[in-house]
């Protein structure tokens, strides 16, 4: 990502000092905080102290700095949320991407299936139902009864003996 757009605003007017908040240290803070670290690093890095970044924060004119920095964080948590690594349960469901080597060089990409994941998944589903109380298991019986009172506990059509799979009776649609 470039973030030069985030370096579109007036640098907070401040008293020359050579030890202080210069616009090029502003700028630069800024882009610290985009490329995800804290204030307290960010201003570490450029011999500053974090105290002083949030009163600079503070002080009249600021305005175009304070929002620079919330759109610097906000440019942070993006590229965490994108690098971040895909949960178990879409590496199960989509499969996942391996690297095609040949001497050593990225010659390609293959997608395998994750078959063991999602059997994985599963296992992991079935210890957090097995973990809920067992009033649980039977107050979701009931309410599956009560939208559907002609299946038995096995989930079966009580009257034609055909598993519940989803699909109504032919007779369902006929007004039988």
């Amino acid at each position: 990502m470039d973030d030069s757009d985030l370096l579109d605003f007036a640098p907070v007017p401040v008293r020359a000092r050579r030890d202080g908040w210069t616009p090029k240290k502003q700028y630069f803070f800024i882009l610290g905080i985009a490329h995800g670290f804290i204030p307290a690093k960010a201003a570490q890095i450029l011999g500053m102290t974090r105290k002083s970044a949030y009163e600079l924060r503070r002080k009249p004119g600021a305005e175009g700095f304070a929002a620079a920095w919330r759109a610097a964080a906000a440019r942070a948590r993006a590229r965490r949320h994108a690098a971040r690594r895909p949960s178990l349960a879409q590496r199960a469901l989509h499969g996942e991407w391996y690297p095609r080597l040949s001497e050593g060089r990225l010659i390609g990409w293959t997608q395998r299936p994750a078959g063991a994941r999602l059997i994985g998944l599963a296992r992991r589903l079935d210890k957090k139902v097995e973990s809920l109380p067992r009033d649980a298991h039977t107050a979701g019986l009931e309410a599956f009864h009560a939208i559907c009172p002609e299946r038995d506990s096995s989930g079966e059509d009580s009257r034609i003996r055909r598993p519940n799979c989803n699909v109504p009776p032919v007779s369902a649609g006929l007004g039988k």
